[in-house]
């Protein structure tokens, strides 16, 4: 059985040992990587235009703005937006996967960071449905889709109770020293301030004795 897989794959990958074949195939990928880098960028571009227009126009207006101005669906214009987002949040990690080309991005783009990080890793990820793993650079969209869908159909195994109260227990020293500079410089803060910080902190504390004190 294994000498006869291996055999096939040995067949499947003859390919790779003429030349011409390979050099033909890195160019094609380059060119590939160049096209898709540079629609990228014109989305990202147009996204930040359209969110400065819905940003400007009230929500009737901006359906009509989609409805007659631009030869766009909704949904590219929504794509568009969220490519633009990301690229403000987080410019060097959209600059590294820019070549990959929209139609990839736009399925990323909605992912946890954690989570896009585990498909666009150099490590080939495995595809429902296929014998060999492979890294996001070679995946079709329909294979991206697969990876996706798998990962959310498996949840992350939760954390060890000790590393969640530890965490906490970090989060809240960071608080707290963010508390004693906003003490010293209350007079800077206004009443709404203060009035929403000091009710999302009750909440918290509401919470916690809730489960705790039951």
């Amino acid at each position: 059985m294994a000498t006869t897989l291996a055999r096939r794959t040995d067949e499947l990958l003859e390919w790779t040992r003429n030349r011409d074949v390979q050099r033909l195939t890195k160019e094609i990928l380059a060119l590939q990587r160049e096209a898709g880098g540079q629609v990228v960028e014109a989305m990202v571009q147009m996204g930040q235009r359209m969110r400065q227009i819905q940003s400007t126009l009230g929500h009737g207006q901006w359906l009509s703005w989609i409805q007659t101005a631009v030869p766009f669906s909704p949904r590219t214009i929504t794509n568009a937006m969220r490519l633009s987002e990301w690229a403000q949040a987080e410019p060097r990690e959209l600059a590294r996967l820019r070549h990959l080309g929209p139609a990839k991005l736009y399925l990323l783009a909605p992912l946890a960071p954690e989570r896009r990080r585990r498909i666009t890793g150099r490590v080939p990820v495995v595809i429902p449905g296929h014998e060999k793993p492979k890294t996001i650079e070679v995946m079709t969209v329909i294979d991206l889709t697969k990876v996706i869908g798998s990962l959310a159909a498996r949840p992350s195994p939760p954390k060890p109770i000790g590393k969640l109260v530890q965490g906490l227990r970090h989060r809240i020293a960071g608080v707290d020293a963010i508390a004693d500079e906003l003490v010293r410089r209350k007079d800077e803060v206004d009443e709404a301030q203060a009035t929403e910080l000091l009710d999302a902190l009750q909440t918290v504390l509401d919470e916690l004795h809730a489960a705790f004190d039951a």
